[in-house]
């Protein structure tokens, strides 16, 4: 973490996240040559887990590497709101998703405007398809999200 306060301005890059996690991971992995180095596809995924009572319990599973330059993207934006991010994130880590107005407004606590106007923004940048179904809007994930993401 000291390495991160030092560098306060450091645009965050792949190349910092590996360097980062080459920092955090020093000494503590099966194989060093796999400090600082993402995942690749073939690779058993690892896990954050915290035990009790004796059970491992899961509390984090990073994205595959496949995914950061996309998230990478959506980190300081200025022209989305938080919610809106937060369904991008979601919307990456499941392309083909169907999302609704009604659940963005229950999951967000927010009014059904205030939902209705978020999914129309990402879709109105062409992040996220948009589609009729009776008197329903709903919202796809693209399967080529993180290729919109870098036009956008």
């Amino acid at each position: 973490m000291e390495h991160i306060r030092q560098h306060p301005t450091t645009p965050l890059t792949v190349e910092e996240i590996c360097e980062i996690h080459r920092l955090i991971s020093n000494g503590t992995l099966d194989d060093p040559a796999d400090e600082g180095r993402p995942q690749s596809p073939e690779d058993e995924r690892v896990g954050v887990y915290w035990q009790t009572n004796g059970i491992d319990e899961k509390i984090h599973q990073p994205p595959p590497a496949s995914q950061i330059p996309g998230r990478l993207l959506l980190h300081g934006r200025s022209d989305l709101n938080h919610r809106q991010l937060t369904l991008l994130g979601h919307a990456l880590r499941h392309p083909g998703g169907e999302y609704k107005i009604r659940a963005h407004e229950a999951s967000h606590k927010v009014v059904y405007e205030s939902a209705r106007q978020d999914l129309l923004g990402v879709s109105n940048l062409g992040l996220l398809e948009r589609f009729k179904s009776g008197r329903e809007f709903i919202f796809r994930s693209p399967l080529d999200l993180d290729r919109r993401l870098k036009a956008v």
